[in-house]
């Protein structure tokens, strides 16, 4: 029989300290709220590469998102910004990236539901070989922690 005390402590620590994979760990992710009928909405978090080597984020995916991928915002000649698809994210090593407002950011699009604020999200992200996951609260602005 397992000890009940071992799955505790094993939840409280990754609750604590954050996503990681062997190499890249998540965090300050978090979802901006949207209204009910929205069939978009960003996301945002920070990718550390705690590895030798660069990590490339190949693919993103999320359980209410019927399509989900990184944006780059560019902002044209005329002040206007356009959002346009990212096929890959490279972390180098020792080093993080950041999807934030404003910049690059996380889409999920085609949503089947839309999340309120204080739920939270699965998100899972393809690092190289790797399948990188991490629960995105969802909030109208973002957290203190991730400011």
């Amino acid at each position: 029989m397992q000890n009940p005390f071992s799955k505790l402590l094993a939840v409280a620590l990754l609750a604590t300290a954050g996503v990681a994979s062997a190499e890249i760990r998540l965090d300050g992710a978090w979802l901006r709220a949207v209204p009910p009928v929205a069939k978009t909405m960003a996301g945002y978090v920070t990718f550390h590469n705690h590895g030798e080597a660069p990590v490339t984020i190949t693919g993103v995916e999320a359980e209410i998102a019927g399509h989900s991928m990184i944006h780059d915002t560019r902002v044209a000649e005329d002040g206007s910004r356009k959002m346009v698809h990212r096929h890959q994210l490279v972390v180098p090593a020792g080093d993080a990236v950041a999807l934030s407002p404003g910049g690059t950011h996380l889409m999920l699009m085609k949503l089947d539901t839309v999340p309120q604020p204080g739920e939270q999200v699965t998100v899972c992200f393809q690092a190289d070989a790797e399948r990188v996951c991490a629960p995105f609260p969802v909030s109208l602005e973002a957290p203190a922690s991730s400011q």
